[in-house]
């Protein structure tokens, strides 16, 4: 059951949305799942009916959290209970582009006693999927509102020191990472986009762009 979006248009050309309580249902005879309309709920730019929804929303959470479940039902015994979405699809991405093959190949050394990649990627999870400090992330974030598989014994010092590795090898994994990317989705690059959020840039004559100045 999930809480559904339909939109209409006015003979104005404006769209009005509705909410809608609906639920797939199997037909067996047509073989296929289709939708049921359960509950309408009313014009979504509706403050008060959408305050009512978030109400309800709480009340539901509040009544039916995971441990009360288990409490009706003896047989069952809850053991965890964390958000995988978007931390499963990030990583599925981040093993289907080869980085973390290309991080473990050029930081290999025998000086290293923990695992450089799942700190990489735990911190860029983290930005991708709760922007935040390495701190909050790290001691909040990583520790309490998710599970990353293989970070359990990672300290806060293991992710500086990955990211002095990464910038150490920076060079090595950019080209490394670039080739393997080329390959994989027969990249045919004519022209390239890097980051300059802390990179000063400076010309010595005014660049009017294309055409005159005022």
């Amino acid at each position: 059951m999930y809480l559904r979006e339909t939109r209409q248009k006015r003979a104005d050309g404006s769209l009005v949305t509705h909410l809608q309580l609906a639920e797939s249902v199997w037909n067996p005879h047509k073989k296929r799942s289709e939708v049921r309309i359960v509950h309408h709920c009313g014009r979504a730019d509706d403050p008060q009916r959408a305050e009512r929804l978030r109400q309800l929303a709480r009340r539901i959470r509040k009544r039916y959290a995971p441990a009360e479940i288990v409490e009706q039902a003896p047989q069952w015994r809850l053991i965890d209970a964390w958000p995988f979405g978007a931390r499963c699809v990030l990583e599925a991405i981040w093993h289907r582009l080869g980085i973390d093959a290309v991080i473990a190949q050029q930081l290999a050394s025998p000086t290293v006693d923990f695992a450089v990649e799942r700190a990489r990627f735990a911190m860029v999870a983290n930005r991708a999927c709760a922007p935040s400090s390495k701190l909050y992330g790290d001691e909040q974030w990583r520790r309490a509102d998710v599970r990353i598989d293989g970070t359990e014994t990672l300290a806060r010092h293991h992710l500086y020191r990955a990211m002095d590795g990464l910038e150490a090898h920076q060079e090595a994994i950019e080209q490394a990472r670039y080739c393997r990317l080329a390959d994989l989705l027969s990249l045919d690059v004519a022209r390239m986009f890097y980051d300059t959020t802390s990179r000063p840039c400076e010309i010595d004559a005014i660049d009017w762009g294309g055409g005159e100045a005022d």
